[in-house]
């Protein structure tokens, strides 16, 4: 399938093919829908939705007969199994374009809070440069703990 038929505006849904149905790992039906492009739905003894933001990444491994399409998310890992070799390569391949066209349209839309983010992260990022080129003999840096009052670390040290 083409990324424009992904794109189509059509939800899309991929099931493992009639005779792998037949096995309990063949039980689950994901659902990519470009009107709900934030999130993955996946059956697989129940709806979980996905969100593109929180998978990690998507591999292929083969079996004996099958190939699996292995999901990575924060605190999941969801494995798509009973697949022709071709099916799996198709799925991840549309499943990675779902997401970067999801992660593009987010970086799109939210364009002017990245930019504040990168320039308070370059200013992070100068200071800490300077701090680090600092010479020894001009005394201990701000970030240094031996500069800080002995309250502060032992406040630190105990609620820590």
């Amino acid at each position: 399938m083409a990324l424009s038929k992904l794109l189509s505006g059509r939800a899309r849904t991929y099931r493992p093919g009639f005779l792998a149905r037949m096995f309990p790992f063949g039980k689950w039906k994901l659902t990519l829908d470009p009107k709900l492009s934030w999130r993955i739905r996946l059956s697989q003894g129940g709806d979980v939705d996905l969100s593109c933001l929180d998978i990690v990444s998507i591999s292929i491994s083969k079996a004996l007969l099958w190939h699996t399409v292995e999901i990575r998310a924060r605190g999941r890992t969801d494995n798509l199994s009973g697949l022709s070799g071709d099916a799996s390569e198709q799925l991840a391949a549309n499943l990675h374009a779902f997401i970067n066209t999801h992660l593009f349209d987010l970086i799109g839309t939210e364009t002017d809070h990245l930019l504040d983010v990168d320039a308070r992260l370059r200013e992070i990022t100068k200071a800490t440069d300077s701090i680090s080129r600092r010479p020894i003999s001009a005394g201990p840096s701000p970030a240094c703990p031996a500069a800080l009052p002995p309250h502060f670390l032992t406040r630190f040290w105990i609620q820590n």
